[in-house]
């Protein structure tokens, strides 16, 4: 596949080349992933295909050195040749152009649109565009090298599509979700969304836009620890019928407020709202206690921040009975605890 990829590589955006992609997906993907140049090498030093470079180095002993630097010497070239290759051979883009644009990462592609060109002041060949991400604030506008622009084809757009849903099925499930109690009665049976609930959309939640910072990140995996542990509770913990506190139509209203909430005070509000909806008889007394010593909830919406809220839900995960249930007894009026 290195072989046939190197053809697709140096014909550029020939006719041919999406016909290519379609007949030799594999070829495709490993350029895509930018592996086809290491499988180039250990092709031309005859070295088993199956091993990291890296590895292949350390093998040896007085030569191991050597090779890496022979290694690292042949990969910049090749890639060299072939940025310099298409940078040359790709058709300029004008402002107003909508393009696809590659993540630093290299693993998505980004709807968007060229809104400034830049050129070498000798060569007067294109060394940058500005681009402005579509349905993105303007405040993640940046300027990018031509090589990660591409144009928005048939063939690109599914190329597009296939780099989101392998991101997302990485992504769906954050590791921090091990950590939580709720984690072990996420598929349990005799569980209260078996009346009214669904399972969260993880991956839609996690994925996030260009230039997105950890404080983004920390925000939507809190977002995703909360819906679980709602997703988790058991039958009795909360009264889910049509005249109680959650009741189908609320909850669900509630899901929806939780993943669209954009600042802390929102999901702070949000949590609140679970807490109080929440049957007394399900919380351990010292975790129930411990409820009752934070802020009250007008103080901690006002006060609100990522810390706070995750700080209430991780104590409300602790103080959950996740493995109590009881079935015939879904009224719970007695249970439930005042609004504080």
């Amino acid at each position: 596949p290195e072989a046939i990829a190197s053809v697709l590589v140096c014909l550029g955006k020939d006719k041919v080349t999406d016909e290519l992609r379609r007949a030799f997906p594999r070829a495709s993907s490993i350029i895509s992933n930018r592996k086809w140049c290491d499988l180039l090498q250990k092709r031309a030093f005859n070295l088993d295909r199956n091993k990291p470079i890296e590895q292949l180095c350390n093998d040896g002993n007085d030569s191991a050195d050597s090779l890496r630097e022979e290694f690292q010497e042949t990969k910049l070239t090749i890639e060299h040749a072939s940025e310099k290759k298409r940078e040359e051979e790709s058709e300029p883009y004008e402002a107003g152009e909508d393009v696809l644009v590659e993540s630093s990462d290299g693993d998505l592609l980004w709807d968007a649109k060229i809104i400034a060109v830049s050129n070498d002041s000798h060569t007067r060949m294109i060394n940058g565009y500005r681009v402005h991400y579509k349905e993105w604030s303007s405040r993640f506008d940046e300027w990018v090298k031509p090589i990660r622009v591409v144009e928005p084809s048939k063939n690109n757009s599914l190329v597009q599509k296939e780099r989101l849903e392998k991101k997302v099925k990485k992504n769906a499930f954050p590791g921090l979700v091990k950590e939580l109690v709720a984690s072990a009665f996420l598929f349990a049976e005799d569980r209260a969304r078996a009346l009214n609930s669904s399972f969260p959309e993880t991956s839609k939640i996690l994925s996030l836009g260009p230039g997105a910072s950890n404080h983004d990140k920390n925000f939507t995996y809190i977002k995703v620890v909360l819906l679980l542990v709602e997703f988790s509770l058991p039958i009795g913990s909360i009264d889910t019928s049509e005249d109680g506190p959650w009741r189908p139509d609320f909850a669900s209203c509630w899901r929806s407020l939780v993943e669209k909430s954009d600042s802390a005070a929102k999901l702070m509000s949000c949590l609140t709202i679970f807490e109080d909806a929440l049957s007394s008889d399900w919380l351990r007394p010292n975790s129930e206690h411990l409820l009752q010593c934070l802020p009250k909830h007008w103080k901690a919406m006002n006060e609100a921040t990522i810390s706070s809220v995750a700080l209430r839900i991780w104590q409300l995960d602790y103080g959950i009975k996740f493995a109590l249930t009881h079935k015939d007894d879904l009224s719970l009026s007695k249970g439930n605890r005042k609004p504080r």
